[in-house]
């Protein structure tokens, strides 16, 4: 059984558009790293590419997911006639529960992905225990969504850290760009502490999908400034 958590009836919709500007933000700094790579061969950027394409096939399995469960809440609640906090779906039904797990893993094998790559460890012990990791807590969430997003806040946690340590370090002219890329994990380590209260009030889910979505659009403009620095 999976046990899904609905936005406010006035949200339906909106946190669909959020996953979408995600996934769009999340694939155009795939690409540009992947130009960046191959360009000058460095392994970082094809990291970097991969864990971005990672986050963006997690925002196109939510975004799937959404789009059916939505789908049938619609229907449900047009003889219901109730805001629908909950709904628990069949294990058979295959598409939700692959686009539940899937963006779930994703998301998390994304941001594991930054912070094998930030934090520079090539300790390949290191990266079993991290994918085991998020491995339990996407198997945990399907019961309780706690374990995913405490697993999330973890990783988002420690690479707002290492944003801000770079940023005190950092030179004046590259301070405004790292503070954007600090803020951005900041906002989206917000999200996902916003998330794990939702059952305590509904709107609490609009909260957390509008910081979500100021947190990438952060990191968007954080990319296209430096796109048009590299352009001079």
């Amino acid at each position: 059984m999976l046990t899904f958590v609905f936005s406010p009836k006035w949200f339906y919709g909106v946190d669909v558009i959020s996953s979408l500007i995600a996934l769009v933000i999340t694939f155009l700094i795939a690409g540009f790293s992947y130009k960046i790579f191959k360009f000058c061969k460095d392994k970082k950027y094809k990291y970097l590419t991969l864990s971005f394409l990672t986050l963006s096939a997690s925002f196109f399995f939510k975004l799937l997911t959404n789009i059916t469960v939505y789908y049938d809440v619609s229907k449900m609640s047009k003889f219901a006639g109730l805001v629908l906090k909950y709904s628990t779906l069949e294990s058979s039904d295959l598409f939700v529960s692959i686009g539940f797990i899937g963006s779930r893993f994703l998301f998390l094998a994304g941001l594991m992905g930054l912070f094998y790559l930030l934090y520079q460890h090539r300790d390949r012990k290191l990266l079993i225990i991290m994918t085991w990791l998020i491995l339990l807590a996407t198997w945990f969430s399907l019961r309780n969504y706690f374990f995913y997003h405490a697993t999330a806040i973890l990783f988002l946690a420690l690479l707002f850290w290492y944003y801000y340590n770079t940023c005190k370090d950092a030179r004046r002219k590259k301070r405004k760009s790292l503070r954007y890329l600090m803020f951005t994990f900041w906002f989206l380590g917000l999200s996902q502490l916003s998330f794990i209260f939702v059952f305590m009030n509904l709107h609490m889910y609009a909260i957390a999908e509008s910081l979500q979505l100021v947190g990438f659009l952060l990191l968007l403009i954080n990319v296209v400034a430096l796109f048009k620095k590299t352009r001079k």
